[in-house]
């Protein structure tokens, strides 16, 4: 009661603490014009935060909670402006109250607070729900803020506290309480580089306070080649460990074995029923003669008629959906789908075992006990004295191959009472691999002739999925449009390409081409631009971005192109070799002719799937040195 009447006291002052940040208007407003020359692009930052988690005891439930208060304001760098801030809550955590306030609010408060179901990217978030809180402001200089108190029931679910935030933050202070009996554990990740300051408090009562103090945070960057927050932004991963109540300890999450012993109990609330599957099984597996055979028929029914839908946060984060419910609805997230999988082959006699896992989009591993290093579930098969990944949401992955956003990444296999820890193998560069072949006359302005695309590993199963789930276009359209880019000058016919459901092997595009204004003719010379796709001519990197580019794969790209020169004209000039090596990447270009031909040679690779910010400069220095070839024509001219 006495936490509730201090907020209510502070929500009744919020217009007067607005206020004490107004020193005046013509004050904020040369304020707000500051902001916008740091910030061009932004309506509003983040003037001030403060923000409060403290753990408390509940005596009903046998648990810690926390309660978070927060108090923003927001200082307007454009007058006429709307804005939208967010707060999430799920099964295991609460808004208990909140408050708009500020200076010229009117039309704020009589917008409404809307509060329902979240979803992003096609991730449905399950039991997540949001509240979306509507801010106008009208003039530059207006401050408006948000009060708001949430809790949360359960520690093991508070797991990641972010700072960076969609505004810039000027300053901001996150205070953790944590009394006495509570273990808890703060780990900082990527702090480096930002003005944060970490302070440790140790009260009369014995109790800590954790206050870190932070200014001019950037706002989260809105890219699509981002890797996960986790490895860019500043954030503390909460560690809840144990505390202890009426004189007993009581371990929550110290350890991975409790971890797993966490993550089993949830999972085995699962009631699977197999025998709505046993049928299926038995039919699938009836005429293979191998095992093999049997285990890749399973993986790819999985694969082929289980629609994916991902399912996030909350319990439903960790508790797969039964068997039978999965093959009964036709989709399921990646927990039903591997429970699914493990069912279906432990019905055919294989060993196969729920996976915990944690995708590349998480920057943490298992030697941290926290339900925050595994986002995804897989199915282990051990079979053979050799285990098998099997991640049935990745569509047209082979069997023993693995999708990119898994390689390398630490998993935690089921046991029994104790638990495996491995790691996924890592592909070789090559088998991502793209090859352009061309062979082209000169006829005309234009070049003509024949050309292949093949695509391999991750490339190879994005195009599949690409080809095989765009219902507005039919696969020919599609595999056209990869083709020629919708661009005029490109004529593709004759077009043959693989089983749209090939996993093994390359996937082949054979195809007739007619490129037009690729030649140009003054007077004795021919000036020809021989490449038509100049792959990765836009990958420059924006000099102020901070997260890492994430390319998705390792890539590979090689291109061969023959050029039959025509009779009567010679070489007169061919561009300079590109060559630009460096550790993480390397571009190679190089143009030869060999009799009566030219052959244009183009080799792109990179030896991670990320370029760091620290690569940055190195790489736009060599996309520069690229596109200085692609514009840079060869010259042929006529034999005297």
């Amino acid at each position: 009661m006495y936490k509730l009447r201090i907020f209510t006291l502070i929500a009744t002052l919020a217009p007067v603490l607005g206020h004490s940040l107004v020193f005046s208007q013509s004050k904020n407003v040369r304020l707000a014009q500051k902001y916008q020359l740091r910030y061009p692009n932004t309506k509003a930052v983040v003037l001030n935060a403060d923000i409060i988690y403290e753990f408390g005891y509940n005596d009903k439930n046998a648990l810690p909670y926390i309660t978070e208060t927060r108090q923003e304001t927001y200082l307007a760098l454009r007058g006429g402006e709307k804005l939208r801030r967010f707060s999430f809550y799920d099964q295991h955590s609460k808004i208990k109250e909140t408050k708009r306030f500020g200076t010229n609010n009117e039309a704020t408060l009589n917008q409404e607070v809307v509060c329902g179901n979240y979803n992003s990217d096609g991730i449905f978030y399950s039991d997540a729900q949001v509240c979306q809180y509507p801010f106008y402001l009208p003039a530059i200089g207006d401050i408006q803020g948000l009060l708001l108190k949430k809790t949360y029931d359960d520690p093991r679910y508070f797991t990641t506290v972010f700072f960076n935030d969609e505004l810039p933050v000027i300053a901001q202070t996150v205070t953790f309480k944590v009394p006495q009996w509570m273990d808890v554990t703060l780990k900082p990740f990527n702090f480096m580089g930002f003005d944060i300051q970490h302070k440790k408090v140790v009260k009369e009562n014995g109790n800590t306070h954790h206050i870190f103090s932070m200014r001019q945070l950037p706002a989260i960057e809105n890219y699509d080649d981002v890797p996960g927050k986790t490895h860019t932004y500043p954030h503390v991963l909460v560690l809840s460990k144990g505390f202890k109540q009426h004189g007993k300890k009581i371990a929550l999450l110290g350890s991975i074995d409790d971890l797993y012993q966490w993550y089993r109990k949830v999972a085995r609330q699962t009631n699977n029923q197999t025998e709505t599957l046993k049928p299926l099984v038995s039919k699938l597996i009836s005429d293979k003669k191998t095992k093999t055979e049997q285990i890749k028929t399973i993986f790819y029914w999985v694969q082929d008629n289980i629609r994916y839908i991902a399912f996030e946060d909350g319990m439903a984060a960790f508790k797969p959906e039964s068997a039978q419910e999965v093959y009964q609805k036709k989709y399921g997230d990646c927990k039903g789908m591997a429970n699914l999988m493990k069912t279906m082959l432990k019905l055919a006699g294989f060993d196969a075992r729920l996976t915990w896992i944690g995708t590349r989009r998480i920057a943490y591993d298992y030697t941290l006990p926290s339900i925050a290093v595994a986002n995804h579930m897989i199915c282990t098969l051990m079979f053979n004295n050799q285990k098998y990944y099997l991640d049935a949401t990745e569509k047209y992955v082979p069997f023993g191959k693995y999708a990119e956003r898994i390689q390398g990444r630490p998993v935690l296999i089921e046991n029994g009472d104790t638990y495996l820890l491995e790691k996924i193998p890592v592909a070789v560069q090559g088998e991502n691999k793209i090859n352009f072949t061309q062979n082209l006359v000169i006829e005309g302005e234009s070049l003509k002739g024949s050309g292949q695309q093949a695509y391999y590993g991750e490339q190879k199963k994005q195009l599949l999925y690409f080809l095989n789930h765009t219902p507005q276009k039919k696969p020919q359209e599609l595999i056209r449009f990869i083709v020629d880019l919708d661009s005029k000058n490109c004529f593709a016919d004759s077009i043959r390409f693989s089983h749209l459901q090939k996993r093994a092997g390359a996937f082949l595009i054979n195809y007739k081409v007619k490129l037009d204004n690729m030649v140009a003719r003054f007077d004795s010379e021919l000036y020809i631009d021989l490449d038509f796709y100049k792959d990765f001519k836009t990958h420059k990197v924006a000099k102020k971005r901070f997260s890492s580019l994430d390319l998705q794969e390792k890539v590979l790209r090689k291109t061969k192109i023959i050029l039959q020169l025509p009779k009567g004209y010679r070489v007169k000039h061919l561009p300079t070799p590109l060559i630009q090596t460096h550790p993480v990447f390397a571009f190679k270009i190089h143009f030869k002719t060999e009799g009566n031909q030219l052959i244009y040679t183009k080799e792109i690779s990179t030896q991670s799937s990320l370029i760091k910010k620290t690569d940055f400069e190195a790489w736009n220095k060599a996309i520069d040195a690229l596109n200085k070839i692609y514009n840079d024509q060869v010259i042929l001219t006529k034999k005297q």
